[in-house]
């Protein structure tokens, strides 16, 4: 009788210690699933903050470039020199007149056309080169002016370039007119639309939570007299139109928001220009 009861009392520990290493070995594995889950988790958010970054970069690229190809090809009143002439000061862009200017300019924090900075931009610096290129081979550059620059703006966060975008300058072609009064011919430049001067301003560009903005687009103007019509893309799913709209930005996310505001300025025969504000709400 002892010796049954001995031989129950060891198969029945034996069971209770298989059934704690079970309860052990799957603890572990949950807790390795959840480990993996969590990393697999936080390389999508990195990922998902990093393309929303390329993304802002890029639209600080276009907006300069959208100001940058409104200028001369070549300095169109002062002896023709490659780089900024006298009195083009590099704090504020407003006296620039011809692509060249902007070689080598270089900004951070990010400024507007005026020199005032952009708010919340500490970070980020634009970066300019324009190089003369082979009319019939653009990505080769080259000493010699063969009318076509090559103006490329790189965009970069915390020392680390996010992106850069490229954009080709040419010379204004020349029309051969027949003379009536002799068998010679003269040139002249043909006459094109020029694109209006896009300006914008924001009043107030931050807050919290919930924030009304004025914008101001008065200052634009078309060196043809052409009417100039506006349109603005709030960078939130929202668009407005007229000189001095207004629009209320809200946050009620648990982080900083930044929205880029374009302003479309289009004269009566179809020219546009385009410029970029920055709005930040916190939370």
């Amino acid at each position: 009788m002892n010796k049954r009861h001995q031989t129950t009392r060891n198969f029945s520990s034996r069971k209770a210690g298989l059934s704690l290493l079970e309860v052990v070995m799957s603890t572990l594995l949950i807790s390795i699933l959840m480990l993996t889950a969590l990393r697999t988790v936080g390389a999508s958010f990195r990922a998902e903050f990093f393309t929303a970054q390329q993304t802002q970069a890029m639209l600080f690229a276009e907006d300069l470039l959208s100001e940058i190809i409104q200028m001369e090809y070549e300095e169109p009143v002062d002896p023709v020199s490659f780089g900024r002439e006298t009195g083009e000061v590099g704090t504020n862009r407003t006296t620039w007149d011809d692509v060249d200017d902007y070689n080598g300019w270089t900004s951070s924090p990010l400024q507007y056309q005026d020199g005032t900075e952009i708010p919340d931009t500490s970070s980020w610096t634009r970066a300019v080169s324009v190089q003369f290129v082979l009319a019939d081979s653009p990505d080769t550059t080259t000493n010699d002016d063969e009318g076509l620059k090559k103006i490329t703006v790189t965009i970069s966060k915390n020392n680390v370039v996010l992106g850069s975008l490229s954009v080709l300058q040419s010379k204004a072609w020349i029309n051969t007119i027949p003379d009536p009064n002799n068998n010679l011919s003269t040139g002249s430049k043909p006459s094109v639309n020029q694109s209006p001067i896009a300006v914008a301003s924001a009043s107030p560009t931050s807050g919290t939570s919930s924030v009304n903005v004025q914008f101001d687009a008065t200052n634009s103007s078309d060196s043809d007299g052409d009417s100039i019509t506006f349109s603005w893309d709030y960078g939130d799913g929202s668009s407005g139109t007229g000189s001095k709209p207004s629009h209320t930005f809200t946050n009620g996310t648990g982080s900083t928001l930044v929205r880029i505001v374009t302003l479309t300025a289009s004269d009566s025969s179809g020219a546009q220009a385009t410029k970029t504000l920055t709005i930040t709400i916190n939370p």
